[in-house]
């Protein structure tokens, strides 16, 4: 048994193993290792790295399970590394590259986000705009934001596509993105049409990803503030990973707006994080860490099913049934409660 100073031990060098993943793709390690295990001393020279240096950050990696070390001293990659290679499927590649360049450095303002409670405080201090306005005014920071998201998508993909769609002609996604999910949905389910409801700097990106799944033709791009105003009437209204940026009151009012533009058969489809209700449940530790990264770069947080419950109660639906969606997190399918429909949304 680990003795308690072994196991703080591991969580504060929790930061340096993170960048070892970072340094390892700045340099191709995982391309490199693509097709097969090689030595530390090839790996160095074709990085153009110490060789000491790189095999103490290569045996960093196998004992955190992403490289594996051959009897020969060889290092290859592991079915956790593999997803570090370029052009994997799930962004998780991506998702190291935002969180260690955009993100970790707001970790250091965590002690004022706590005396404040204000969500986003620690991002802000770090960076000197909020976080959609950074990600707004840095191309390159939204570019990889952009690109991370695959990772909450990936984590819930399956979930959604898998659904019966067949009773329902019209979709609009709320909040997504570049439009990488939507795409999928409508190559899987050709009868659908859709509208991609985003910021117009957003969707000048989400253009090309509609054109190369060759699905251009069946969803239109809708800039609109997710706020006060959504597209009207049509049949699946869908939120993937958007209400968790939220607090209360700004969550509330992305569900009212996408309330009142529903008709009373219509459907609400929230994929998002059920955050366990207590710190022994399984996945505990990191879905806690991960509501403290969120909370660190914006107003919103994780929530616990009772929590979901309240906030989509308290909007005007019905949670009609939960189902897994996926190790990001389930998918909430939601009716609206005819006996409280809230006001519309107003300006501000």
């Amino acid at each position: 048994m680990e003795t308690p100073e072994a196991l703080l031990m591991d969580s504060l060098m929790g930061t340096v193993r993170t960048q070892a993943l970072r340094t390892a793709i700045e340099l191709g390690i995982p391309g490199l290792l693509s097709r097969g295990p090689r030595s530390a001393g090839a790996l160095a020279v074709d990085c153009g790295c110490d060789p000491v240096a790189m095999r103490r950050l290569l045996f960093s990696l196998a004992a955190s399970g992403v490289l594996e070390e051959t009897p020969e001293g060889w290092f290859g990659l592991t079915r956790v590394g593999a997803c570090l290679r370029p052009g994997s499927k799930g962004g998780i590649r991506e998702y190291v590259q935002f969180v260690c360049d955009d993100a970790l450095p707001a970790a250091a303002h965590l002690t004022e986000l706590v005396r404040t409670g204000r969500g986003g405080s620690a991002f802000e201090a770090a960076k000197g705009r909020p976080f959609f306005a950074h990600l707004a005014e840095d191309r390159e920071a939204g570019a990889r934001f952009d690109a991370a998201m695959n990772v909450s998508v990936s984590g819930l993909r399956d979930g959604i596509l898998d659904r019966d769609w067949r009773v329902s002609r019209t979709v609009a996604d709320v909040g997504g993105g570049t439009g990488r999910l939507l795409a999928e949905l409508l190559v899987r389910h050709p009868h659908l049409t859709a509208w991609l409801c985003e910021q117009r700097h957003v969707l000048d990106a989400a253009g090309p990803v509609l054109t190369e799944a060759g699905v251009e033709d069946r969803c239109v791009l809708a800039p609109c503030d997710f706020f006060t105003e959504v597209p009207e009437g049509l049949d699946v209204y869908l939120l993937v990973r958007v209400l968790h940026d939220w607090d209360t009151e700004r969550a509330s009012r992305v569900l009212a707006a996408v309330r009142a533009a529903m008709r009373p058969d219509s459907r609400l489809l929230v994929a998002d994080l059920l955050l366990p209700s207590s710190p022994d449940a399984e996945g505990a530790a990191w879905r806690a860490a991960y509501d403290l990264y969120i909370n660190l770069l914006l107003p919103g947080y994780e929530r616990t099913a009772q929590q979901w419950h309240d906030l989509l109660a308290s909007s005007g639906f019905r949670i009609e049934r939960t189902t897994e969606a996926g190790w990001r997190g389930s998918l909430l399918e939601c009716v609206p409660d005819v006996s409280d429909v809230p006001e519309a949304p107003g300006e501000g």
